[in-house]
């Protein structure tokens, strides 16, 4: 009986990777068909001549094959390149260009339309996967918000990769809390697509996994690993070093415009600081956050999607470089947020400033916005964020536990997870 149970449940999840398949086939094919498609998409070229040039036995952060496969493509540095990137630079680990591959045989053109609808998939897995989540609120009603985020709609269009980062965070947190833990350790291992946003959430994880006593989650994450780092060493040995000198090779975009980011360091540099001051202001804020973070995957009382929610809204804070588009990573700590035990006018509140104002804002500003719109209009959702997570606070009155009321009552989940805490 057991036999015939385990592979009805095989057939099952085999029957949903076909549906699935079929679904992304479906919506490349509309996309491909649709005459605005040619302008969607644009940040793909990055990906599509790192893995030309990846599938060639190149270096894909090398400038002169970046520049060829490019403009190949149509960039042209007075159009696309702002009057001064030859090509889109390319600063992913080695693995992201090695994981589209498989698309080059479709050439640019359906390439592209089989990225997006990629996309558009992973923005409604992430809904699916937390249809449940949000208290007093119906499942579907659960995913129209969450769908309608309206960051995603800054990501979308132009083809970037923050969709598929917010995806993996939820599978951590889903896969963890069924305790899948090999699987999660996996899709924690892929969230290095991004790494200067997802350094916090894998270091927070991964210690609170080894309080926890998951060992499966580290024994996944670190194999998953070593898969990667192998996989880009055995297509190019010298990845590494190239990696880390990208950005100095090709600056960033906020190196000269910091009013392009939404991170804290961009925020302080469109302010007008600079040098020690600028740096000083950055770590006033950034360690904090980061010892919060740390210190919640320290406790064995954390539940994971606590730690999770929290160290998404710090990323951002921490991370020297991030865009707007970025910012759909404020999905986690607003469900996280939901799930506490608010009052039902307060959570309204709450999903409707961070679904409606984000979307309002990228019609009211189509394309790029100005300095004061970028600066105050995206890194306004951590720290309002913060203020939610304050207002939500409720200190016990037993004064026998008035100091660790400070520490952990702030953090404590909405429901205990069985053996969530380790003797």
């Amino acid at each position: 009986m057991k036999a015939v149970v385990s592979v009805a449940r095989r057939l099952g999840g085999w029957r949903h990777v076909g549906c699935w398949l079929l679904g992304l086939a479906a919506l490349a094919a509309a996309l491909a068909s649709w005459p605005a498609s040619k302008a969607l998409a644009p940040d793909y070229i990055q990906f599509w001549s790192a893995s030309r040039i990846l599938a060639a036995g190149g270096n894909p952060y090398d400038r002169q094959l970046q520049t060829q496969e490019n403009a190949a493509q149509g960039w042209r540095i007075e159009d696309q390149g702002l009057g001064r990137y030859p090509f889109m630079p390319y600063y992913y680990p080695p693995w992201v260009g090695l994981a589209l591959v498989p698309l080059l045989p479709l050439g640019y053109g359906p390439a592209k339309c089989v990225w997006l609808a990629l996309l558009v998939e992973a923005v409604l897995a992430v809904a699916f996967l937390l249809r449940r989540q949000i208290p007093s609120v119906s499942p579907l009603l659960a995913m129209l918000v969450t769908a309608g985020f309206g960051v995603w709609w800054t990501a979308l269009p132009i083809g970037q990769t923050t969709p598929l980062v917010v995806l993996l965070v939820v599978a951590v947190w889903r896969l963890g809390e069924a305790r899948r833990d090999a699987a999660a350790g996996i899709a924690l291992a892929w969230l290095t697509i991004k790494p200067q946003l997802a350094v916090l959430v894998i270091a927070g994880t991964l210690v609170w996994a080894a309080r926890q006593r998951r060992w499966k989650l580290i024994a996944g994450c670190l194999c998953c690993l070593v898969l990667l780092l192998g996989a880009s060493t055995w297509a190019q040995p010298d990845w590494l070093a190239a990696m880390l000198d990208a950005p100095r090779v090709t600056p960033l975009v906020t190196a000269d415009n910091p009013w392009m980011g939404a991170s804290w360091f961009c925020l302080l540099g469109s302010l007008g600081l600079s040098g020690p001051i600028r740096y000083a202001a950055y770590a006033a804020v950034a360690l904090p956050a980061t010892g919060m973070v740390m210190f919640l995957a320290w406790r064995r009382q954390t539940s994971l999607v606590e730690l999770l929610g929290l160290a998404c809204w710090a990323a951002p804070l921490v991370a020297p470089y991030a865009r707007y588009y970025d910012l759909a990573l404020m999905l986690v700590p607003l469900v996280a947020l939901a799930r506490r035990p608010l009052a039902d006018n307060t959570r309204g509140l709450l999903l409707v400033v961070f679904v409606i104002v984000p979307a309002a804002t990228w019609v009211a500003y189509p394309g790029e916005v100005t300095p004061v719109v970028s600066q105050l209009e995206w890194v306004w959702m951590p720290l309002m964020l913060a203020a939610f997570y304050l207002a939500s606070w409720q200190p016990k009155h037993n004064p026998a536990s008035a100091a660790s009321d400070l520490t952990s009552l702030h953090w404590m989940p909405l429901e205990k997870i069985p053996d969530q805490v380790v003797g």
